[in-house]
């Protein structure tokens, strides 16, 4: 009985997602060009920051997102609440 109660915990403990690690305001600010559209050399050059950095920074957000690529990041992104649709909005508004 104890050993049926212990593996129910172990199994619910192992099936709940990691908490995953917040996003840096660096990254947070790098997911926000990447979701304008801008490429890793412009990033680079409006950051003043390499673009191995930036590179470097995204591998960072992949990771901490749990996605293989820039559309995953900004769609999880979204889909999580740290990238609002209206801010989007307005950060595109502004950009033109």
């Amino acid at each position: 009985m104890i050993t049926q109660e212990l593996m129910h915990v172990v199994s619910a403990a192992m099936a709940q997602p990691e908490p995953t690690q917040p996003l840096t305001a660096r990254e947070a600010e790098i997911l926000m060009k990447v979701a304008l559209g801008h490429s890793a050399p412009q990033i680079a050059r409006e950051l003043w920051i390499s673009t191995a950095t930036v590179k470097a920074h995204l591998a960072n957000i992949y990771k901490k997102l749990s996605v293989p690529d820039r559309a995953a990041a900004v769609a999880e992104a979204l889909l999580q609440g740290l990238i609002s649709a209206s801010e989007l909005r307005t950060a595109l508004d502004e950009a033109r």
